[in-house]
């Protein structure tokens, strides 16, 4: 009889520890899960975070090159004069020294 009462507290037991068990496996499925949803939403916030970033910083880049680009062109003109004027001077040197031939 008392045998029998050491078994029975012992499957009680193990019926405990079964449910204490698949309680905390539930449990720690649940956090994994909310952990991933956490995690795939501040990874998505990042990135559109990064994204806007990225527009932005582009966009002052854009601003910035129309805005030097007029200078930028006005100092190509500039400098392709006196090449024209040089190229001038060289072929009238060239035909120069060619009709004193």
């Amino acid at each position: 009889a008392e045998a029998e009462a050491e078994v029975s507290q012992a499957i009680e037991k193990v019926d405990a520890a079964k449910e204490d068990f698949e309680k905390v496996t539930k449990r720690v499925f649940e956090e994994v899960d909310r952990f991933k949803r956490e995690k795939l939403r501040d990874f998505k916030s990042i990135i559109l975070d990064y994204v806007q970033l990225q527009i932005e910083y582009n966009q002052k880049v854009e601003k910035t090159w129309r805005d030097i680009l007029p200078t930028l062109q006005a100092l190509n003109v500039k400098n392709k004069e006196p090449e024209d004027k040089q190229s001038e001077k060289e072929s009238q040197s060239s035909e120069m020294g060619a009709a004193n031939n």
